[in-house]
């Protein structure tokens, strides 16, 4: 009988658990630490907040990891210059489908960490959702799956599956500010996600060679020529 209880009560934490993993947030809701999307239908990534320097746990960053790696794989963040310091940080999807990160709650006026930096018409019938995608891919799209933004537009350091380089971010809505040029750029250290030294992107000049950069202009490496 005791075992008969305990099966059942397993089963039932599972259900629970598979009932509440979501891969989607809604317009005009939060996603706040420590809660987190599951890709679906494989559950392969998973965002949500996530300290990677183990030495300083309170410095949170919006990321993408695999889901079942351990130690945790990150294949993309967020707010990679400004760490949130507050206990509960959260991802924002506002009216005009922008992604926002904030240090704490939006009801109580937290500070912007980052935003995806862009202003759309107001939002469609069914509004905006963001969904992560079982190929790492972050996307907000409206209730027809035309997307407007996607991580793989805007990548961090890991190229992943999917991913198309081009000179500048693709563009599917208005951005403020000037273009976006599409570098993938490493870590300042194995546990700061904060921008580093290298960035490997597509020459403005010839798009068809390939460089890594040191230091933010200093070539290091071509495909062409296989510099340093």
């Amino acid at each position: 009988m005791a075992a008969s209880r305990l099966l059942f009560s397993l089963c039932t934490a599972l259900a629970v658990a598979a009932a509440a993993a979501t891969d989607t947030l809604k317009q005009g809701d939060s996603l706040t630490a420590p809660a987190t999307l599951v890709s679906s239908p494989s559950g392969v990534f998973e965002l949500g907040f996530h300290a990677p320097d183990p030495a300083r746990p309170a410095r949170l960053y919006l990321c993408v990891w695999y889901r079942d790696t351990q130690p945790r794989t990150v294949a993309w963040v967020a707010n990679r210059v400004n760490a949130a310091a507050a206990a509960a940080p959260s991802l924002t999807l506002t009216a005009g489908g922008e992604l926002r990160v904030l240090d704490g709650a939006a009801k109580d006026g937290a500070p912007m960490l980052w935003s995806s930096n862009t202003t759309t018409r107001a939002a469609p019938r069914g509004g905006y959702s963001a969904v992560i995608q079982d190929s790492g891919s972050l996307q907000v799209r409206d209730v027809d799956g035309t997307v407007i933004w996607d991580s793989f537009w805007h990548p961090s350091d890991t190229m992943l599956s999917g991913m198309r380089i081009s000179v500048n971010a693709e563009v599917r809505a208005q951005v403020r500010g000037p273009p976006e040029r599409m570098l993938f750029t490493s870590w300042a250290s194995e546990t700061d996600p904060s921008p580093g030294r290298f960035a490997l992107g597509l020459d403005p000049a010839n798009p068809s060679q390939a460089f890594i950069w040191r230091d933010g202009n200093v070539p290091f490496w071509s495909r062409a020529n296989g510099l340093g």
